[in-house]
């Protein structure tokens, strides 16, 4: 205080010039009981009193001037640079009046002015003013207080705009602050009821005081800021007793109607605590379940279409954000997402209870797949739980379907726990296009997070026709699947497996892929199969397969690709490395880099064609057929029918389904024509067989010839001819075939009533035919009545040796001449090439010989040749005692180097040559004839004694064989190999062809 004067007149008159006020000590708590003496003290010299004068009162940066007399209005004014008070009073005692001129805050927008009643001896107030705040509100405040309490009323003259402006100015209890200030945005206010007291000595519970009634006008209160605001048309706001009540009308959240949703805000715990009571027909879609999740309350499924009735009760501790959630939730029909998976749901009613979620019904159906009734419970807050689904209906397809006896439904329980979630299934019954499978209790582990299933190894059954275990990993998220499927046993018309366990590798994405990585052995109707490194891949449209490696029996093996079109009854099939092996020797039949086949599906019929191969192949219940049309196109890639010349004609394979063989028939123009007439060769075969469960094949040739291909061959022929030159030509085609194979091929042959041609004109006639071919040896032993003849082939080289046939015999095999009686003996011997022999022949009359023929016609129209005439050889022919021919052959060419015919009355030797290629003959012939002497004492070794008892003559015979020209030469000797050494040269290699004859027929007999 600086300046003060005190003096006396009509009084006491004080004057200040200057007053600075500092600020109270705020520690100190005082009350108006305290200061009440001292009112009392001044008013007891408020008489003496006659003015008071303060030029300048100082309190923080206001400045104020105070001016009073006596029974006179006095007034104080205060301000600073953005606000002023300006206020006149007048002292009746015990009242104080207080006129308040004007308050004006210009920063802030505030213009008050009214008038107070201070009544000193009680200590009491009374006010009433009038406020306007920046002209968004126009009010008025009336106030009563005492010594121990404040009460006021609040009306407003006019809607209030800007409210949380307006909130914003006033100083509040942080509880209230952020509900009040910041969560209410509202387009305006009018202030139907607002009042309340509060004590001086608890100013900071004077809200639980307060009683306001409010109607906000656009409001968006935002009850969450993580959350979208309640937006209304308008809302009654009602605040008593420290709880905040807020009842919206025409209330939108997320776009969703609330109906009669409100909420409240209790502040007179020592935690404020909010309550959201939810009342009205909701969606449970994204927007709900933010809201739900926001609160820590997870459900997992969204709603499509329909609306679901919610009655939620949401309590939050605004301290801990502690929740206290309680509600239900019923729809008669909605479509519901779950797991990725549309679901129709009817009658559902879902009831909330914190972090108990209890489903007491519902009926969900997912297209016209599948039907089930559902009840649930489930704790999130220890994460346990059980689904119980009652299946009535699963129809995965038309021809796939979940089957039910006795309307019994299936059971399926999803049990939910922190140490996994896991599924269990009873045994459930299904229909697979006709097919019943039944597939065992069953248990799954599911990871929800993850959505992934794990399928334990479960057991499954198809009728009698298949059983076996699958187990694998399911990902719902990814829709991918990798599972491992076990089939124990399979049996379906004629196809079974032959393994105890056949294990295949089911993946899925996006497509279905099926693999094998071990080899796969079934059977087809008897047949062996083998399916190696097995790949398939089916989706929506098709399935295919490749990298497929397919072994049918021993005999062949392919790599398969095929593709077959779902919406088609058509399969187009690849077979790449395609191989026909001979099961037995391993010897490749046929090869073929790449067959395209087609093939077309007609119920339960199949036809499979190979267009390059003209081939087709049909399967149908009681039978499958193979048919092709041509060898030929088959024999380009086939080294075995192009070394048997199997290159033209057609076969046909038939198998029945109760047989066990297959049957075949055919026909072909055949390169060996080994089957002969008297005049032509058979190149014409017609063929039927069949192939045994062993794999042994039995042909029959032209009603002729019955072949069984095996190890040992087996050939037998009957009433026909068997030419020679292609017998030896497919005799040698089988020596090269075991050569390349390096196997021991064995071959009996036995013929009867046959014979066989060398020629046009010569053949061997036979009862019967044996022969063996074993270890590179080739024996065979003919009989035509008396006669015997044994044959040797090794290494090329051979040997061949007969006796005791007679003049039929003969006749048939030397064509240029005819036999009556005597017997035929001869041996051959050397390589297929080039070979030597003898023939011998005794006691037989040579008629119509035609060498002999042509030389008698000679020797008869030449008059000095008569001696050497014989008169009856055109009536009985010549009676020879022996006659032999020792030659050497190569290429049909024969060279004679001894021929001897002797008889009675004369006697005949040469030499020469004869070609069976060109049909001729060039022999030089030495006639002799006895003078009266005896013959047989005329010595044949050495060179013919002329003694003058015999006369020899020289002839040159040449030409065609059949007709041979004859004429005179120089005489001269010709000298042929005595009979004796004849003997021992045609008997020698009997020894060698019987021991080999022998040893042959007792490996047949094996």
């Amino acid at each position: 205080m600086q300046d003060f004067s005190l003096r006396w007149e009509n009084g006491l008159n004080v004057a200040i010039k200057n007053i600075s006020i500092k600020n109270l000590d705020n520690t100190q708590k005082n009350n108006t009981t305290d200061i009440q003496p001292y009112i009392h003290q001044f008013f007891d010299l408020f008489p003496l009193l006659h003015s008071v004068s303060v030029e300048d009162i100082q309190f923080k940066e206001f400045h104020g001037t105070l001016q009073y007399t006596q029974n006179k209005v006095g007034f104080i004014k205060f301000e600073n640079s953005s606000q002023k008070l300006y206020a006149t009073f007048n002292i009746l005692r015990p009242f104080i009046l207080i006129n308040l001129k004007e308050y004006k805050n210009s920063s802030q927008g505030i213009l008050v002015n009214g008038s107070f009643i201070i009544d000193t001896q009680s200590l009491q107030l009374y006010s009433k003013l009038s406020a306007n705040i920046k002209e968004y509100a126009d009010l008025k405040i009336y106030l009563t207080a005492n010594k121990t309490n404040l009460y006021y009323t609040l009306k407003s003259q006019k809607p209030i705009s800007h409210i949380n402006t307006l909130l914003s100015m006033l100083p509040m209890p942080k509880e209230l602050n952020f509900w009040a200030n910041h969560a209410i945005d509202a387009q305006s206010a009018h202030i139907n009821a607002l009042y309340g007291s509060l004590s001086f000595d608890d100013i900071s519970s004077a809200y639980k005081n307060l009683y306001a009634n409010i109607t906000l006008k656009k409001l968006n209160y935002t009850y969450n800021p993580k959350l979208d605001a309640i937006h209304t048309e308008t809302t009654e706001l009602e605040f008593k007793k420290g709880i905040l009540y807020i009842y919206p009308k025409k209330a939108y959240s997320y776009g969703m109607y609330l109906d009669k949703s409100w909420l409240k805000i209790d502040l007179t715990p020592k935690k404020e605590y909010l309550s959201l009571f939810l009342d009205f027909n909701a969606k449970l879609n994204k927007d709900i379940l933010h809201i739900l999740q926001t609160y820590h309350i997870t459900v997992p499924f969204l709603q499509k279409t329909g609306t679901t009735k919610t009655n939620l009760k949401i309590g939050v501790n605004l301290r801990t954000i502690a929740i206290d959630a309680h509600g239900k939730f019923y729809t008669d029909k909605a479509l519901f997402e779950y797991l990725g998976l549309d679901i129709d749901v009817k009658n559902a009613f879902i009831e909330l209870d914190n972090y108990d979620i209890n489903i007491p019904k519902l009926t969900a159906k997912y297209k016209n797949i599948a039907q089930a009734f559902i009840t649930a419970h489930y704790n999130a807050k220890k994460s346990l739980g059980d689904i119980n689904f009652k299946v009535s209906k699963i129809t995965l397809d038309k021809d796939i379907h979940l089957t039910l006896s006795n309307k019994k439904k299936l059971h399926i329980t999803y049990k939910i726990a922190p140490s996994g979630d896991r599924v269990y299934v009873e045994e459930s019954h299904w229909d697979i296009k006709g097919f019943p499978l039944t597939i065992d209790k069953s248990e799954l582990a599911l990871n929800l997070q993850k959505l992934q299933l794990v399928l334990s190894p479960t057991g499954y059954r198809v009728s009698d026709i298949a059983n076996g275990y699958i187990e694998g990993n399911l990902d719902l998220k990814k829709m991918t699947l990798q599972a491992t499927l076990d089939l124990l046993h399979f049996s379906y018309q004629g196809i079974s497996t032959t393994q105890t366990d056949t294990e295949f590798q089911l993946l899925y994405d996006k497509k279905l892929s099926i693999k094998s990585f071990d080899d796969i052995y079934f059977s087809i109707n008897g047949s062996q199969y083998k399916i190696k490194k097995l790949e398939a891949v089916l989706n929506e449209k098709e399935i295919s397969l490749k990298h497929t490696m397919l072994y049918i029996g021993k005999y062949i093996h392919a790599k398969i690709y095929a593709k077959h079109k779902f919406n088609t009854k058509q399969a187009y099939v690849t077979l790449n490395k395609f191989t026909l092996k001979n099961p037995q020797t391993g010897h490749i039949l046929y090869k073929n880099s790449k067959i395209p086949l087609l093939i077309t599906f007609n119920d339960q019929n199949v036809q499979v064609d190979a267009k390059e191969l003209r081939a087709h192949f049909f399967s149908t219940k009681k039978y499958w057929k193979l048919e092709l049309d041509t060898l030929n196109v088959l024999s380009k890639k086939s080294n075995f029918l192009k070394k048997y010349s199997l290159n033209n004609g057609s076969v046909t394979f038939i198998k029945y389904n109760n047989d066990n063989i297959i049957k075949f028939k055919g026909k072909t123009k055949y390169k060996y024509k080994i089957l002969t007439t008297r005049t032509e060769k058979i190149e014409n075969y017609t063929i039927n067989g069949y192939i045994s469960k062993s794999l042994n094949v039995y042909v029959d040739i032209n009603n002729k010839v019955n072949l069984k291909i095996a190890n040992p061959m087996k050939l037998s022929v009957h009433d026909t001819g068997i030419d020679l030159e292609e017998t030896l030509a497919f005799i040698e085609s089988i020596t090269a075939q075991k050569q390349e194979q390096n196997i021991a091929l064995a071959l009996f042959i036995n013929a009867k009533n046959c014979y066989i041609k060398l020629d046009n004109e010569r053949v061997v006639l036979s009862d019967s035919i044996k022969v063996q071919y074993f270890k590179d040896i080739l024996t065979a032993q003919l009989l035509y009545k008396n006669g015997k003849a044994g044959f040797k082939l090794q290494n090329r080289e051979f040997h061949l040796y007969g006796y005791g046939f007679n003049d039929t015999f003969m006749q048939n095999l030397f064509s240029i001449s005819k036999f009556k009686g005597g017997n035929l003996d001869f041996s051959i011997s050397g390589n297929l090439n080039k070979y030597n022999g003898i023939f011998f022949v005794k006691n037989t009359r040579m008629l119509d010989y035609v060498i002999l023929n042509n030389v008698l016609a000679f020797i008869n129209t030449v008059p000095s040749l008569a001696t050497f005439s014989l008169p009856g050889y055109d009536k009985n022919g010549l009676l020879v005692n022996n006659a032999y021919m020792r030659f050497e052959a190569q290429n049909k060419h024969y060279t004679v180097s001894d021929l001897y015919i002797g008889s009675k009355e004369i006697t005949i030797v040469g030499k020469g040559d004869v070609d069976l290629n060109t049909n001729s003959i060039d022999l030089t012939m030495n006639l002799k004839t006895d003078l009266g002497s005896n013959l047989s004492k005329v010595p044949l070794v050495g060179y013919i004694l002329l003694d003058g008892k015999s006369i020899s003559t020289t002839l040159k015979v040449y030409g065609p064989l059949k007709d041979p020209k004859v004429e005179t030469m120089l005489a001269q000797d010709i000298a042929v190999a005595p009979l004796n050494i004849i003997m021992r040269t045609l008997k020698l290699p009997y020894k060698l062809i019987n021991d080999s004859l022998e040893s042959n027929q007792s490996t047949k007999n094996k």
